[in-house]
């Protein structure tokens, strides 16, 4: 496609042409050559990661404060991690400082039954209150060895 066009008594003039074709524009004192065969390109974009945290309940990251930052998947962005605690009760991430609530575990006092529970080679009493962490035979009471006879 070219476009011609004459305006004032020939003072003037433009012609485009595209699809491979030069580009151009012309008056009686300049001369600019566009070439559109291929797209122009973008300045390369460079991260600048903040230094401040943000997270969520589960991970954490740095934001890019860099204008045009095409990143916005926080999986993707910087020191993008889960959470960091020394233990289960610890309520500070390491890492990022975020600060989570921990339930405490709520208080436990066995009931030891009277009747013996027993395998092979041991015998104990079972605690009957539900959800007794001691799981293990050999933490409940009156675990022993059966005595040999």
């Amino acid at each position: 496609m070219t476009y011609t066009s004459e305006l004032g008594g020939g003072d003037y003039a433009v012609s485009v042409s595209c699809e491979g074709e030069e580009l151009f524009s012309y008056n009686n004192e300049s001369y600019i050559h566009i070439d559109l065969t291929s797209p122009p390109s973008l300045p390369e974009h460079t991260h600048s990661w903040s230094k401040d945290w943000n997270s969520s309940a589960i991970h954490h990251w740095h934001e890019c404060e860099a204008d045009g930052c095409t990143v916005t998947e926080d999986s993707e962005k910087d020191g993008y991690s889960v959470h960091t605690y020394d233990n289960v009760s610890d309520t500070t991430c390491n890492d990022c400082g975020y600060a989570r609530t921990v339930s405490p575990m709520p208080d436990h006092t066995h009931n030891w039954s009277s009747a013996w529970s027993h395998d092979d080679t041991h015998h104990w009493h079972e605690c009957s209150v539900t959800g007794c962490p001691v799981t293990a035979n050999s933490g409940k009471d009156g675990y022993a060895e059966h005595p040999l006879v």
